[in-house]
């Protein structure tokens, strides 16, 4: 059976930024039913995932189709709600992707800590200890993919022990970071993406 693969965005972008992936999935490899989760009612007009971990897992309760394998693929802060809805919900979820989600450590600069500082309303990084306590015994159900040339979210903050970690080459950046934002988006990432929904069953 055909998983349902059904895709978290980050922090600071709406599903807009994401359709023409969801679009390239449709053409390329034929995955007709990539949905992308609404988050929050806010995730539209302001482009933020400002609102509880509980908002978040009753939106993704109503996209999922129990009767098939569930991929849950995220980016950015979508990968930590991946995660955190997988360890809740280990029975519904086949795999989950993270994409430039870092999971291993606490805000390593002045601009991050800002970012998690404004972001902590959504709570999701509240509950990163339950994550980085729990996420082992699902080790072999998570893929990640990172790059090095993402300083938020490089290999070393990404990788899952005994999980299917990739790194994907990107470009040196100065200032914002486009490699974070871009990172869904290459053709690398895709691919690896498409691999993981075609060997799941």
């Amino acid at each position: 059976m055909k998983p349902q693969p059904l895709f978290i965005g980050g922090f600071s972008t709406s599903k807009w930024c994401y359709l023409p992936l969801a679009h390239y999935y449709h053409r390329i490899y034929r995955i007709l039913d990539f949905a992308i989760v609404h988050p929050s009612p806010w995730y539209d007009i302001f482009g933020f995932n400002v609102w509880p971990f509980s908002v978040v897992q009753s939106n993704i309760d109503r996209c999922i189709d129990r009767k098939r394998p569930v991929v849950l693929i995220g980016h950015s802060l979508g990968g930590v709600y991946a995660l955190l809805y997988m360890l809740r919900n280990s029975a519904t979820i086949t795999r989950v992707i993270t994409i430039g989600t870092p999971v291993v450590d606490s805000p390593k600069n002045d601009y991050e800590r800002i970012i998690y500082k404004f972001i902590e309303v959504s709570d999701a990084y509240a509950h990163y200890d339950e994550i980085r306590k729990s996420m082992f015994r699902f080790s072999s159900r998570i893929v990640t993919i990172s790059s090095p040339h993402d300083t938020i979210a490089p290999p070393e903050r990404c990788f899952v022990e005994n999980g299917e970690n990739y790194v994907v080459d990107l470009f040196p950046s100065r200032g914002i970071n486009i490699a974070h934002v871009v990172i869904p988006f290459i053709p690398r990432t895709t691919q690896i993406v498409a691999k993981i929904l075609s060997t799941t069953c």
